[in-house]
């Protein structure tokens, strides 16, 4: 469960308010945790955003990113702000499996699965295709719209239970997702070929010389 802020962002405030809203409610100047229509609102909001970020968007991927060890220890800290950390398909990762666990301390670090021991310890530093959590007011837009419109959708059928009012909820829940995904198509630059990297270009009439 996600925890009620002591402060919230003018956009958080306008997304719960919209979510509110969905449910018939009075739009608020103030959000106050003592509200349980409005903890419950809050908590879906980020709850949501941290589950349609766990997809991996264009705007939240590094790919092939380079991670240091620790200079003293060998060990390779899981990054805070991270969902995911995943071994890029190299070479040089060929024969390792990189899967995040607490070590003895209880800190979360990458562990390679590979080794028979020292699981822990990195003799190289390693490259890493990296999913990271994005704080609401720095989503995008269209992906911040598909997080509200998807949160207002399980938030009033938490709190209605109104199936008429949950259809059309989750009709614009279904338009603001195609807005996502065609952002997502945009900035991706995605290919046949599965990387950005080698752009496949069709045949384009309008592109075509012009011969008198």
């Amino acid at each position: 469960m996600a925890v009620f802020p002591t402060e919230y962002t003018e956009d958080q405030k306008a997304a719960v308010n919209e979510m509110l809203m969905s449910i018939g409610q009075a739009p608020l100047t103030t959000l106050e945790n003592t509200n349980p229509d409005v903890t419950l609102a809050f908590n879906t909001l980020l709850n949501v955003s941290k589950e349609i970020q766990s997809e991996g968007w264009t705007f939240n991927m590094e790919y092939d990113k380079k991670v240091d060890r620790d200079s003293v220890t060998n060990k390779i800290d899981y990054r805070t702000n991270a969902l995911q950390m995943d071994l890029t398909d190299n070479v040089e990762n060929t024969s390792q499996d990189a899967v995040v666990r607490a070590d003895a301390d209880g800190v979360l670090r990458m562990y390679n699965r590979a080794k028979t021991s020292d699981h822990f310890i990195w003799d190289y530093n390693p490259r890493f295709d990296i999913k990271y959590f994005f704080d609401f007011d720095e989503l995008p837009r269209p992906i911040l719209n598909y997080v509200i419109a998807r949160a207002s959708t399980i938030f009033a059928s938490r709190i209605v239970g109104d199936m008429n009012q949950f259809q059309l909820l989750s009709t614009k829940e279904a338009n603001a997702r195609a807005q996502a995904m065609e952002y997502e198509c945009n900035q991706g630059d995605h290919s046949f070929f599965g990387t950005s990297t080698v752009r496949y270009q069709p045949y384009k009439p309008y592109n075509a010389i012009l011969r008198s």
